[in-house]
């Protein structure tokens, strides 16, 4: 084993600071998350886990063996990440430097901590101590699981917002297009019956005034060439509003059915 044995056994006067000060930190994290953050303080991982770091903690104070534990603060890095994170309002942004600090420190520095510590397993001071490693590098485990299943989580609902905050701008302006083509047809409508009413009377008063037969023939084409005009246009401005009312109903339908399969998703996540 390359470590040396008296510096990993023994305390300093800086890695008893050190320790203490953890100390101190986990006590008043106790304090404050059972006073007012009741709910995120947990049985386990709450007041379980804070007891017995205090209690190892005071175990390594009285032997004198600080050192062990002011080399292992550094684990500590992930949780000052995740703590500037929350109060800047910045939880996706550190996302990947929490991520990264954790499988730095508290996983791949860990297990080297733990490979010599088990190589001391006979000793008489050091040779349990690979044993509170284990249990540490588990809940480390149990914790880098649980946030990557909260990130996925966060994004998935924050992507269903984002797409649900789009879908409903489209399906809002389809009854403003169904009601400007309704709007069209009426008043294309009205102004044909006018002008068809207008043309009547106009041969109408061609007939009073001239009784001739090829007058008579123009007039009833041209009258008869507009009221098929008419009607045609009439007949598209309608099937272009039946199709418009159709793709409303078809997207209206298909936003329902999404919302409801990322409803479902997100119980199952």
């Amino acid at each position: 084993n390359q470590w040396e044995y008296g510096f990993v056994a023994g305390g300093s006067r800086s890695s008893r600071f050190c320790t203490l000060f953890f100390m101190a930190y986990l006590a008043c994290e106790l304090v404050v998350g059972s006073l007012d953050y009741r709910k995120q303080v947990s049985l386990v991982m709450g007041y379980v886990h804070h007891v017995s770091y205090l209690a190892l903690s005071i175990h390594l104070v009285v032997e004198n063996r600080t050192n062990l534990l002011a080399m292992t603060l550094v684990e500590e890095l992930p949780t000052l990440i995740l703590g500037v994170g929350r109060l800047g309002s910045f939880d996706r942004g550190f996302d990947f430097a929490f991520g990264l600090s954790f499988i730095v420190t508290r996983i791949i520095f860990h297990l080297y901590v733990q490979y010599n510590l088990f190589l001391w397993r006979k000793d008489d001071n050091l040779g349990w101590y690979w044993k509170v490693c284990t249990l540490s590098f588990l809940m480390n485990m149990y914790w880098l699981l649980a946030w990557w299943k909260s990130v996925k989580r966060r994004r998935l609902k924050y992507s269903f917002q984002v797409h649900r905050s789009r879908k409903s701008k489209r399906v809002k302006a389809w009854p403003t297009m169904s009601r400007i083509m309704t709007k069209s047809y009426q008043v294309g409508k009205q102004r044909g019956k006018k002008l068809g009413a207008r043309m009547r009377n106009q041969i109408l008063s061609y007939r009073q005034r001239f009784d001739g037969s090829q007058i008579h023939a123009r007039l009833s084409t041209s009258a008869r060439s507009l009221s098929r005009f008419a009607a045609d246009r009439f007949e598209r401005i309608e099937k272009a509003n039946r199709d418009m009312l159709h793709k409303g109903q078809r997207m209206k339908r298909a936003t329902a059915e999404f919302l409801r399969s990322q409803k479902a998703k997100l119980k199952r996540e």
